[in-house]
């Protein structure tokens, strides 16, 4: 025998519930009574009781009851169109890498946990993003000693890597050609002898023919990054400061 009605699992706040596999939404009143919900539920407040509906008749009222411990009600409509029984495998290996995070002998071992996880959880960010996914799987499967741990950041850092600063940057058409900076770079300047010069902090001119810091109490980083021919420096250089 096998039950008529299909249920599957979710993860609401560190509980695992067993909800109607049509439910895609899961909420808390205000009296703690929990409901799941197949549309997207609103606050209601008829007749003084304050709580969630969705206007259709594709509600249900689980057995559970939420304390919520000072926890805003209105906070707690939850997303969870799919079987969530993924985030306590997920969540079990995540506590795996954390028990090895300071051995070095299984530095390895942890990051190969941690790329699991992030592809685990990208294949299962169908109906909503990665994020979405990564953020449900924090929020409501992991304990706090997991949220506080670097494995988190791991994770994170996995998922969401932050791009690269370039080593260098071109500025396009500088008195005749480009020229390839520093990343540092906030001012170019050119010197009356044709030296092109970077800052990355805004220089002054300095003896009568070139910029520099010597009119400054502080000093920042420069470098010569190009030459121009004389006749053009000679003619431009007073005016050839360019802020990056």
């Amino acid at each position: 025998m096998k039950l008529k009605t299909p249920y599957k699992t979710v993860m609401f706040y560190g509980n695992v519930l067993r909800i109607n596999a049509n439910a895609n939404w899961v909420a808390v009143d205000e009296n703690g009574t929990m409901k799941a919900f197949r549309d997207e539920p609103f606050i209601d407040g008829y007749n003084g009781y304050k709580g969630w509906d969705s206007g259709s008749e594709a509600i249900w009222r689980l057995e559970s009851h939420m304390e919520l411990e000072g926890d805003d009600w209105t906070d707690t409509c939850t997303y969870c169109p799919q079987d969530q029984k993924w985030m306590i495998a997920a969540v079990g290996k995540l506590d795996a890498a954390h028990s090895v995070q300071d051995d070095f002998v299984s530095h390895n071992a942890m990051t190969s946990i941690i790329n699991d996880v992030a592809e685990l959880i990208r294949i299962k960010s169908v109906s909503c993003s990665v994020r979405d996914t990564f953020n449900a799987l924090m929020k409501h499967a992991a304990p706090s000693y997991l949220r506080a741990s670097p494995v988190r950041d791991l994770l994170h850092d996995n998922l969401f890597p932050k791009s690269k600063e370039p080593e260098h940057r071109v500025i396009k058409d500088y008195y005749g050609s480009d020229i390839i900076v520093p990343r540092w770079t906030t001012y170019v300047a050119m010197n009356r002898n044709g030296a092109v010069m970077a800052f990355d902090m805004q220089p002054d001119i300095s003896a009568g023919f070139f910029w520099g810091y010597g009119m400054q109490e502080k000093r920042g980083q420069m470098a010569q990054v190009a030459w121009r021919d004389e006749t053009t420096s000679d003619a431009n250089w007073q005016d050839s400061l360019k802020k990056v």
